[in-house]
């Protein structure tokens, strides 16, 4: 054994002397590194998985990662129709359309109804006529021996009573022909309180059914007898009918 000088040994000598290279530590024997064997963590509820080898893609911006939307809310317009719009609310028909509607019009209020109407028609012919023919005869005077008219009749009086007739006729055609067409009722009807509808559909009869209305009543009651029998047949028939109204097929409502 040869004397040799010993040296004092310092951290990271070897017994030499020499320097030992510094080394990384490790874990104790045995212990797996950190994650092996652990299942990877899945994406966030929404996300795709990302490829093997690439990291998952960031979020986008102003929108906080793994969001997705609530589950148990169904998605927008769910339930309605095409367009977003919701479905149009039904339109039931208007009151006092339609016999299953209203009740059938009583027969005294259809007489009371049409005396009103012939009232009103009246009125408007003779207050013109009455004025015409004082106009016409206002120079006339009378034979007492003969009873011939003698003196000028004035052209404008007999103008304004031939106008009055027309009137009377026009009137009437407006009042019981085409405005129970176009709006249900004439003026007699809407003070006593009836509409004259349609008794199939419950809608109007229009201007050109409700002139056809008015012309039959016309020739019935130019032949007195079938007028009267026009008159009276609602007293029997199950829908209160008279016979012009069988003609386009109108019923009498209380409006």
């Amino acid at each position: 054994m040869t004397d040799q000088p010993q040296y004092p040994q310092y951290p990271g000598d070897d017994s030499e002397g020499r320097p030992v290279p510094p080394q990384s530590p490790q874990s104790p024997q045995g212990s797996p590194p950190p994650g092996y064997g652990q299942a990877p963590r899945p994406p966030a509820y929404g996300q795709e998985p990302p490829s093997w080898g690439q990291a998952p893609p960031s979020p986008g911006y102003g929108q906080a990662p793994g969001y997705g939307q609530a589950p148990g809310y169904p998605p927008p317009g769910y339930g309605q129709q095409p367009g977003g719009y919701p479905p149009a609310p039904g339109y039931a028909p208007a009151p006092g359309h339609g016999q299953g509607s209203g009740q059938l019009a009583s027969w005294w209020s259809r007489v009371g109804a049409s005396l009103l109407d012939g009232l009103i028609t009246l009125g408007v012919f003779l207050i013109p006529f009455i004025v015409g023919a004082v106009i016409a005869f206002a120079n006339a005077e009378t034979d007492p021996l003969t009873d011939e008219i003698t003196g000028g009749v004035e052209p404008a009086g007999i103008i304004i009573m031939i106008l009055s007739v027309l009137f009377y006729v026009g009137f009437d055609i407006w009042n019981r022909g085409v405005r129970v067409g176009t709006r249900g009722q004439s003026l007699g009807k809407q003070v006593v309180g009836i509409r004259i509808v349609h008794g199939d559909t419950g809608q109007l009869l229009g201007g050109g059914t409700g002139f056809l209305r008015w012309l039959m009543s016309f020739l019935f009651g130019i032949i007195s007898c079938v007028a009267l029998i026009d008159v009276l047949w609602p007293l029997w028939d199950e829908r209160n009918q008279t016979l012009h109204d069988k003609t386009v097929g109108s019923v009498a409502l209380r409006a």
